[in-house]
């Protein structure tokens, strides 16, 4: 599968969840001992961690079909980097999406932060940092967590983008990556650059 047909079945897998017409799944006992001898995902999905937020049902996905990386505020440090190059180079999988969501409780952290003191104690600083970009360059703006949202992903996808294998991987066409957010009322994924 390229990665335009792989877009495409994420995209018909949303809408369908989106319809409340799921698809049967191919998760049974028959199912995961075939998977014994390997994956092979059409797409990774670096998203955020919040429990709202479950790529395998937004996409209407099986086992074996999405490879999943979430962390609070779909960042991509070092490690979602690492993941994300096994992912295309080990699996062939040829599509990243890096998918934000809206009402994301570290965004919304990173930008009160940024409005409050600017100072981040502790483990979160590892993904403050990582969101602070987008938290202030929106700080002053009335919709600034949901522009923050917006802006983050698409920070996530150039942090994809910065990794030599994944740009290799995009310059010879094997592999795309783009940006999303999802709408946890409508569950509709909007995907944009």
């Amino acid at each position: 599968m390229d990665s335009s047909a792989a877009l495409t079945k994420l995209k018909e897998g949303n809408k369908r969840f989106m319809e409340n017409r799921l698809s049967e799944k191919k998760n049974g006992a028959e199912d995961r001992k075939a998977l014994t001898k390997g994956q092979q995902p059409y797409a990774v999905i670096l998203t955020c961690s919040d429990s709202r937020v479950a790529p395998e049902i937004i996409f209407d996905a099986s086992f074996n079909e999405i490879f999943v990386i979430r962390n609070a505020g779909n960042v991509a440090t070092e490690v979602e980097l690492a993941s994300v190059e096994y992912a295309l180079e080990h699996l062939r999988a040829p599509l990243v999406v890096a998918m934000g969501h809206e009402k994301c409780g570290a965004v919304k952290a990173a930008c009160d932060i940024v409005a409050d003191t600017g100072d981040c104690d502790g483990n979160f600083k590892a993904i403050f940092d990582q969101i602070y970009p987008s938290a202030v360059k929106h700080k002053d703006k009335d919709d600034k967590t949901t522009l923050a949202e917006y802006d983050n992903a698409r920070h996530t996808k150039q942090r994809v983008l910065e990794s030599e294998i994944v740009k290799g991987l995009v310059d010879s066409g094997a592999v795309t990556v783009h940006c999303a957010r999802y709408k946890i009322e409508s569950g509709e994924v909007e995907f944009f650059e």
